[in-house]
């Protein structure tokens, strides 16, 4: 009789999907260049100069999008901020905005489910509040809120934040909290933005800076663990096992009648 003692190893077995981030601050680029970290979806940009800094200068209805690798980006949980700005609305606050979109394209989101078809608008928001619609069939959705102390006719700049996890998207203007969506179920895959303002006679300054997206994991794994069973003495795996299966005991006394756990997670088979 001898015992061989043979050690546990737990790996995961997965692929791993990755989720990229993304920053820019358009600051070295020169004048009238098309910002070289973005594609275009609809209309023109440029990188100009505005009170001194440099911005992504959108014209009218003009759709932009981040240059990433990997298709389909946003992760389970990420943050998307950037600075927006808001010129002199003599006419009225609600004649300049901005739109977020979550998917490819200018138009409204549109999936096909078993249920029917989800649409989901984009996020619409204002330098005084935000608006959004889901459409989903038997479960319609609009939010919309304004904040009275972020009325302002000046030319000013807002700071944008976009939180999403657990489909619950929260959306910040100047970290005061506009929208809070619990339960956001048309699929997020990627981000662009589109600058807007009704010219009533004068064209109006449309621009960002200073954006940041955030993927909250970095890359999400999904997989099956398992374990390999390596004789000490040779460094040889002697087998392999699904993890599950070898936390139960009386599948494991089956396969290895004469094993023992212990607390250091070896195996001690009896010959």
């Amino acid at each position: 009789m001898k015992t061989i003692q043979l050690s546990l190893i737990i790996l995961l077995f997965s692929n791993l999907l990755f989720s990229q981030s993304f920053q820019d601050k358009p600051s070295n680029e020169a004048n009238g260049n098309f910002p070289a970290n973005w594609d275009i979806v609809k209309g023109t940009a440029e990188i100009a100069t505005l009170n001194g800094e440099k911005v992504i200068a959108l014209g009218n209805q003009a759709i932009i999008k981040p240059l990433l690798d990997t298709k389909d980006y946003l992760s389970k949980a990420f943050t998307l901020e950037f600075d927006a700005y808001f010129d002199s609305s003599e006419k009225g606050l609600i004649y300049q905005y901005y739109q977020v979109r979550f998917w490819e394209g200018a138009n409204v989101g549109v999936e096909e489910s078993s249920s029917g078809t989800n649409k989901l608008f984009p996020l619409k928001f204002y330098r005084h509040g935000a608006d959004l619609q889901q459409r989903i069939p038997d479960a319609p959705s609009s939010y919309k809120q304004y904040i009275p102390e972020l009325e302002s006719i000046e030319p000013l700049w807002r700071h944008i934040k976009i939180d999403f996890k657990d489909d619950n998207l929260k959306f910040f203007i100047n970290e005061i909290q506009v929208l809070n969506i619990p339960r956001l179920t048309f699929p997020l895959k990627i981000i662009s933005i589109e600058g807007y303002a009704n010219r009533f006679g004068t064209d109006r300054n449309r621009a960002i800076k200073n954006i940041k997206l955030t993927n909250g994991s970095g890359g999400q794994q999904a997989g099956t663990k398992i374990i390999l069973i390596v004789n000490n003495e040779t460094n040889q795996v002697q087998n392999i096992e699904l993890y599950e299966t070898m936390k139960d005991p009386v599948l494991v006394n089956k396969k290895y009648p004469n094993s023992i756990f212990t607390k250091a997670c070896f195996m001690e088979v009896i010959d």
